[in-house]
This record gives structure tokens, sequence and C-alpha cells, in this order.
């Protein structure tokens, strides 16, 4: 299976695994990013994907990045039939200082993931499940 890629600008980075185990592929920042604290921004690739048939993208964050520096990801699914260039929505939760994200900078991860794609069949009632009525909530 191949996962084929264009690059948009010369600072666009293949995506790479970081060992032979690894289930992600490493995603790279295609420009300098300077990310006010508890703040947003979209960080570009400069790369352009085509998925396998069946499969979608997940962005998620990168560990280390993650647990040192309070970066999270944000709306990290990119479908098969996408052909822009690829972004990261970057959250910044951390409130004291400025994030500086560099070019060529390993920021996230995508995970290549088989979908369904589902028949949206209309039914006129359906059968109930048992579930919890009551919830119980415990203060100490």
């Amino acid at each position: 299976m191949q996962l084929r890629f264009a690059r948009l600008s010369e600072h666009a980075m293949a995506p790479m695994r970081g060992s032979v185990r690894a289930a992600g592929y490493d995603l790279y920042s295609a420009y300098d990013y300077t990310i006010p604290p508890m703040e947003k921004t979209l960080v570009k690739t400069d790369i352009q994907i085509v998925l396998p048939s069946g499969c979608y993208e997940r962005v998620a964050p990168r560990s280390g990045l993650a647990a040192k520096h309070f970066i999270d990801v944000g709306a990290g699914v990119i479908d098969e039939d996408y052909r822009g260039n690829v972004g990261c929505l970057t959250i910044y939760i951390y409130a004291y200082t400025y994030m500086y994200i560099l070019c060529i900078t390993f920021i996230h991860i995508c995970i290549y993931t088989y979908m369904y794609i589902l028949c949206i069949v209309y039914i006129q009632t359906h059968t109930h499940t048992h579930t919890h009525t009551h919830t119980h909530i415990y203060r100490m």
C-alpha cells in the first residue's frame, strides 16, 4: 500500500516514521510560527496527500510535545478525498509563554486508518436498550 504525496514548497518534508514499529508518521511544519499563550494556529505542512482507497488520516498530538509543552490538536481528521495543503490545527494550552515552532519541526503524528462507509437507512422505530436511568454523583 502506498501513500502518495506532493511537495507544495521547498520546505515541505515527506511524512516519515520514527521507527520500524511506529504506528504513525511524523508531520513537519513548513514555516516558522509563534503561538501566543492559550491560542491556536493552523500549522501548514505544504504537502498534498493521496490516501489509499478506504482510508482517512487522523492527526494526533506528538506525545513529547504534548507532555512537555502543552500542545494539542484540534480538528484532526483528513478525509480520503481532500487534496489541499495538509494543515494541523495546533492548540497551545499553556498560559504564560509563547510557543515557537520552527520550519521543519516535527509537530504532530498522522495515523492512517481504514474507514467504513455506511448506507444511511431511515426506520420508523427502533428497539430500546437498557441503560441506567439514574446517575449517582458522589461528593467527597
